[in-house]
């Protein structure tokens, strides 16, 4: 671990504040504030913290400072901060004059921040809706105060990714961070008396001279692949069904419509496998013009890449050589988050793509690292099913973005046309293209279901394979770490998750989810304390087969083994966590536990095995009947409808059994003082599950896509001070609500500071379930979590009792 001597501070506090890097600037900066209160530098560190507010997207605490600073007895400092109040007030009317009111109030901003509520009454004429900036404003502050505050020259910047991300030494992680003290005045970024540490890459050394790590078998790898692909099939094929059954009932119902009858009596079989073939046969030629047209995908001539990374060209120039293949396609996507994928279902018409940020962000021997994984991918042969299931998500993922582009087209329309006679219709046309968005949004989150296991074995060969290849186990650690920084640090300077990032990920080496709290959190914790979850949770696969890629820990303790066997020390200290746990290692004596808590998490799945059951029991209860001579109730022998319709009744009983346990009333007591907890300490305890929540209180900026593509709340990430966290919000009438209901909806808050209250739950990867968010002008989103339960519960308990009166006992 290397710690920055204190004398420092202020300067590496500056270079991050040039930098971008806001939240390293206020962690070095408000430390030297506390810790030179009142001297030269600290009234520099001061006014530097007054452009970081300012931002990071915190207008109100940098008001509040520099209300303070104008008070200073130096005639430079308040000269300095009463221009820089004045720029502030004119970009930030609205919070300044709530900023004023509140401190004439004598509350504090934290105080108002933690609340974020203003009744509608006291608020300022023009608080109308978000605060924006005038035109013609004044330069960004942070200009103006680096210059009046950068006298001495600062360490020279480097790339952040590729300086020192990870720390090898928990037990010596100071948390830079903390989640704000209700009962404060200032969210404390750095605690009094706290050593600043910058965690270091060990650079952990490769093998010179390796063994080959043994032959694998894969004939489960391709049971998995053929499961796959007639998983697919069957989930088109019962999409098609359903599909034909609401479109001719919903014809059927409306006036001057007739139902295509015709389509109950044909096969789609035959129409779907040729389909299926066709779009395999075409999908890489299909999928290079997507990712052309789309995302902007260029060639990556080979002298370029040599360029960037000498290692990675001589290894792809020897490996196809000593094949006897032509060398593949390879080209590069303009964006910043990291990716790397590879389509084409034979080694001839492969084609191997990165971003521009893979080879911004990696060194030498990593970039190297990760084409050695896509190589994997290529002798492995399962690039023969994955470009398939990539085209088949990517048709309904492009209709959900190119409709919600349209669709916000079409919102501005009519906000134009309000009060003429255009706006109706189109107000007509924007709802049927809301219902498109929606539609493609939820077939593409269908149709990658049957591809979620398959995508996480693939990634085992392929890191074994890429080993064996490199020697480099080290690197491929780092490079999987460094792409999970990268991600985390797209999002926050993009202020949302690019549709490419989402719509390829199950052909990415690391899921974008993983990189918001491992790539976000690096600064504050270990990244060995965030991934022992993976190690040692006894529920930890089940909880992950809802998930893309494996476990990071699990995955990144297998390549940490691949050094020990030869004789290395690993990048990552996980060994010492010890073996990753199977659950037939847990003492016996903690077995009831550990299943009664997995059955309640798991209650409304479990709940099909006992409405199974129910049904059974029913049979029997026929069989007696039957026996009895009772005709009343011999019709339940054997009737596979009861047995249908008790599925979703069981379902029902498991979803209301859960949801108090789900939901437990937030207590406000709980969310302040002690009782607070950072997100690192959040994420710390390794046995943690969803159902085991933890009532959160979060400050910060929300991120996300703006418009009807996140209607649904599909891309809402809370940056907190310490770290990025995921957010879910539910309507009362799910999806429904959230499309047409006129409450105010999260997305309306995307870009602004927010309080976020709800249910923090610790899974694969992290999330919150929200019960609300609240700007500082307490413009107030509600969430109905429970209430959206209750709704679903009740929706499979009336289907269960339709399907049992409709059909059961007639033959």
């Amino acid at each position: 671990m290397e710690t920055i001597p204190e004398d420092q501070w202020l300067d590496y506090g500056l270079t991050a504040l040039k930098e971008g890097d806001y939240l390293t600037a206020l962690s070095y900066l408000s430390a030297v504030q506390q810790s030179q209160a009142d001297q030269p530098d600290g009234l520099k560190a001061e006014m530097g913290m007054v452009a970081a507010y300012e931002r990071h997207g915190q207008p109100d605490q940098a008001i509040a400072l520099c209300r303070k600073l104008t008070q200073s007895p130096t005639r430079k400092v308040r000269k300095w901060a009463e221009e820089t109040l004045a720029g502030l007030a004119d970009r930030y009317p609205d919070i300044f004059q709530l900023t004023v009111k509140v401190e004439e109030s004598s509350q504090s901003p934290a105080e108002a921040n933690l609340t974020g509520f203003v009744p509608l009454e006291e608020a300022p004429a023009k608080a109308k809706g978000s605060p924006t900036r005038k035109t013609g404003a004044n330069p960004p502050v942070f200009r103006d105060a680096t210059n009046a505050i950068n006298k001495t020259p600062s360490p020279t910047p480097t790339s952040r990714v590729n300086q020192a991300p990870i720390q090898a030494d928990p037990a010596q992680a100071i948390s830079q961070v903390r989640t704000p003290d209700p009962e404060s005045t200032q969210p404390e970024l750095s605690p009094p008396g706290s050593k600043i540490y910058t965690p270091v890459w060990k650079q952990a050394e490769r093998a010179k001279q390796w063994r080959p790590l043994g032959k694998v078998n894969l004939i489960p790898f391709w049971l998995i692949q053929l499961g796959t692909a007639i998983v697919l099939f069957w989930v088109i094929y019962m999409t098609y069904t359903v599909s034909v059954i609401v479109v001719n009932t919903t014809l059927d119902i409306l006036p001057f419509f007739l139902p295509f009858w015709y389509l109950y009596y044909v096969n789609p079989v035959p129409y779907i496998l040729v389909t299926l073939a066709v779009l395999w046969l075409a999908s890489p030629w299909l999928l290079e013009s997507i990712l052309k047209l789309f995302y902007g995908l260029k060639p990556l001539p080979m002298a370029k890449l040599s360029a960037r990374s000498p290692e990675a060209s001589r290894l792809l120039t020897r490996f196809f050589r000593q094949k006897g293949l032509a060398l593949p396609s390879l080209s590069v996507l303009p964006t910043d988050s990291p990716l790397a994928l590879t389509y084409g279902y034979l080694p001839r018409n492969a084609r191997i793509v990165v971003s521009q940020g893979l080879l911004d962000q990696l060194a030498d021997d990593e970039i190297a690292a990760i084409y050695a994984t896509q190589l994997g991918h290529i002798i492995q042969r399962d690039v023969i099913l994955m470009p398939l299931i990539a085209l088949v998500t990517q048709i309904p993922y492009l209709i959900y973005g190119q409709a919600a582009k349209l669709g916000d087209y079409l919102a501005e329309k009519c906000r134009d046309t309000k009060g003429t006679l255009f706006y109706y219709p189109l107000l007509l046309v924007f709802h049927l293209i809301l219902l498109v968005s929606t539609a493609g949004y939820g077939l593409y989150r269908l149709l990658r279901w049957p591809a979620l296991w398959f995508s996480r074995s693939r990634l085992f060969y392929s890191d074994r394979l890429a080993v064996e290849t490199t020697g480099n186990p080290n690197g491929l650690i780092r490079a999987l770490l460094k792409i999970a920084i990268g991600q985390a640090e797209a999002i926050q300077k993009q202020g949302k998750t690019a549709l490419a990032v989402e719509s390829l990920e199950l052909l990415t080496p690391m899921g974008h989810q993983v990189g918001l709290e491992l790539g976000s959190l690096y600064r504050q914790t270990s990244v060995e304390t965030v991934l022992k979850w993976d190690l040692v949770n006894p529920h930890r696969h089940w909880l992950a087969l809802n998930h893309s890629h494996p476990l990071t820990g699990t995955r990144l303790w297998q390549l940490a083994s691949y050094a020990q066997q030869w004789r290395l020390e690993p990048e990552l200290d996980l060994q010492t966590l010890g073996n990753p746990v199977a659950l037939k290692e847990i003492p016996l004596g903690e077995h009831f536990q550990i299943w009664q808590t997995l059955a309640l998490q798991g209650a409304p799945f479990f709940g099909l095995f006992l409405g199974l059951a129910i049904g059974v029991i029913l049979w029997i209860l026929g069989i007696l009947a039957s026996l009895l001579d009772l005709w009343q109730l011999s019709w339940l022998v054997g009737d596979p409808w009861l047995l249908v319709g008790c599925l979703p009744i069981g379902f029902s009983i498991g979803t209301l059994l859960r949801i108090n346990p789900f939901f437990r009333d937030i207590q406000p007591s709980r969310l302040r003082g002690t009782n607070t907890k950072s997100l690192p300490e959040l994420l710390s305890d390794p046995k943690a599950l969803p159902i085991q929540h933890q009532p959160v209180l979060f400050q910060g900026k929300l991120l996300g896509r703006r418009g009807i593509g996140n209607r649904l709340g599909q891309d809402l990430i809370l940056q907190t001070e310490s770290g990025l966290i995921k957010l879910h919000h539910a309507s009362t009438v799910g999806p429904l609500g959230s499309l047409f209901s006129q409450a105010t909806q999260p997305v309306s808050l995307v870009g602004e500071s927010v309080t976020a209250i709800g249910w923090f739950r610790r899974g694969v990867t992290a999330w919150v379930d929200l019960e609300s968010l609240r700007t500082p002008l307490g413009k107030t989103s509600y969430s109905h979590h429970p209430l959206w339960s209750t709704v679903i519960a009740l929706a499979f308990a009336l289907l269960g009792a339709y399907i049992i009166w409709a059909y059961a006992g007639r033959g």
